[in-house]
């Protein structure tokens, strides 16, 4: 008995499981770290916790990369935190006072420093979450 593989065809049904098991994987990843910026506690409109999601970021020939980004430019200041140089006070940069409105009102604060936002680690905690059983089905 002679079996004949048509490697082509072969090749393109991996490539096609390995997209499907990655795409998979990211999904889940986005969804967990969506999970764990609600578990901390810092939602406000959403937005932020609504633009996490899996990406496709690249097909170059055979190969198909996925990532989970946040689409927010504010997401890196949650995941991050914004104390600087680990003093937990923000500074003013350019000027000798900081100037902002805080939430819900209309007067402008002049301040010295103020507190930082301590790091939530969403994004951090789901990739390290990542296992084997994330990609099958």
């Amino acid at each position: 008995m002679v079996l004949d593989l048509n490697r082509g065809a072969v090749d393109r049904m991996l490539n096609e499981v390995g997209n499907q098991t990655t795409k998979r994987a990211a999904d889940r990843v986005a969804k967990r770290a969506r999970d764990n910026l609600t578990a901390s506690g810092r939602i406000g409109t959403g937005k932020l916790r609504d633009s996490i999601k899996a990406e496709k970021e690249s097909a170059s020939g055979r190969r198909v990369i996925w990532v989970v980004n946040v689409g927010q430019p504010y997401g890196k200041y949650q995941e991050r935190g914004t104390a600087s140089q680990g003093s937990g006070y923000i500074y003013p940069v350019k000027a000798k006072f900081l100037r902002f409105k805080p939430k819900g009102s209309s007067t402008f604060v002049f301040a010295r420093k103020v507190r930082g936002v301590k790091p939530a680690w969403f994004m951090r905690d789901a990739y390290k979450s990542i296992g084997m059983r994330d990609y099958l089905p």
